[in-house]
């Protein structure tokens, strides 16, 4: 792809080295920096790429570079986008992924407008991720270091935003990308990784929903799968599929908690096996290339992929099934279906096994 290119900067090292690798190779690149919403009532923690300060550093990494610089203050559009989903799914008792959201509802679509009015011919971001041919067009595809791989973040690409997009740093690792920015003295060179959620600021996802939803304290029962009372708790929304720490209950074995119910506000624990899952039923679901045959699945960024299949169950859906489980799944969560690295599906997690599907 030649000609102009507009690349996402962050105030990361990963995005300037990916506008700077487009420079290098001949390209016409404009950086565009998005402004979006952070919690005012809490500060922004060390990490995060909502600062004004990220701003500010994408702007110096854009002039070292020697390329223009366009900031585009999006806060609302990211509010109601992606946070007010966000809140949305926890008052619902599901546990979302809202870099997911961002990234396939509004972060790309505002790049790839700004891009159109630029007279840009393709976007491009510092995700560690490649793309490959599919029978749908290009397909996302893991990067070559597996340790950073971003495609799983990637999932809820559209298609025609998938042939548009450019990935620099596919074929690269971290510490090249570092090296890089070192020798082209970038001010991003050494910063630190971003956070993962990044409006929610220092305190955690408790508090912000408390000061952003209708979720206030109140008491709830801890309870096992028989319906024993096992303890209490101030809102179901301060625990997570899977956790273990911070119960505050006594048994003769780890507990571990199995579920939350928002409309009882109850939180449902129980002994780890009782965390397995083998099947998901995933809605809304994209198929993105052939998913016939034994396939990976992962169900968290950083996860282990899962050996399984998956089929079409009608009206969109798609049905996952393990070989193996996978310990700690909750509604909300993203599931990606890859084949030899190559992302095929991809779903939001409806229900799981021991669940009506």
């Amino acid at each position: 792809m030649a000609g102009r290119i507009a690349v996402a900067m962050s105030g990361g090292v990963d995005s300037a080295i990916a506008a700077r690798e487009l420079v290098v190779a001949g390209h016409d690149v404009v950086g565009v920096t998005m402004r979006l919403w952070h919690d005012p009532a809490a500060a922004a923690a060390e990490r995060s790429c909502c600062s004004p300060e990220t701003v500010q550093q994408a702007r110096a990494c854009a002039h070292l570079i020697g390329i223009p610089h366009l900031t585009l203050d999006v806060a609302e559009r990211f509010r109601h986008g992606v946070v007010r989903e966000f809140i949305a799914g926890y008052e619902a008792g599901a546990t979302p992924n809202p870099c997911i959201t961002c990234n396939g509802s509004v972060r790309f679509s505002v790049l790839d407008e700004a891009a159109r009015l630029l007279g840009a011919e393709g976007l491009a971001s510092g995700h560690y991720a490649r793309l490959t041919p599919g029978y749908r067009g290009p397909v996302i595809t893991a990067a070559r270091d597996a340790s950073k791989d971003q495609s799983y973040m990637l999932a809820e690409l559209s298609p025609d935003l998938r042939r548009r997009l450019v990935l620099p740093l596919g074929e690269l690792t971290k510490d090249e990308v570092r090296r890089r920015a070192r020798a082209a003295a970038l001010p991003a060179a050494d910063a630190v990784e971003s956070q993962e959620v990044c409006f929610v600021g220092v305190g955690g996802y408790g508090p912000f929903l408390e000061r952003n939803s209708e979720l206030t304290p109140r008491e709830g029962t801890i309870v096992d799968r028989e319906g024993t009372v096992r303890g209490t708790h101030q809102g179901y929304w301060n625990y997570t599929v899977g956790q273990r720490r911070g119960l505050g209950i006594a048994a003769s074995v780890p507990m571990y908690v199995l579920a939350t119910d928002a409309e009882r506000n109850t939180v449902t624990v129980g002994p780890r096996e009782q965390l397995a899952t083998h099947d998901l039923h995933l809605a809304p679901a994209t198929v993105h290339d052939a998913i016939d045959g034994p396939l990976e699945i992962r169900v968290r960024y950083r996860g282990r992929p899962l050996a399984g299949t998956v089929s079409e169950s009608g009206d969109g859906a798609l049905r996952v099934r393990l070989d193996e489980p996978a310990d700690g799944v909750a509604p909300g969560q993203t599931a990606a279906a890859y084949r030899d690295g190559r992302l095929v599906a991809t779903g939001r997690v409806t229900t799981t096994s021991g669940e009506d599907a």
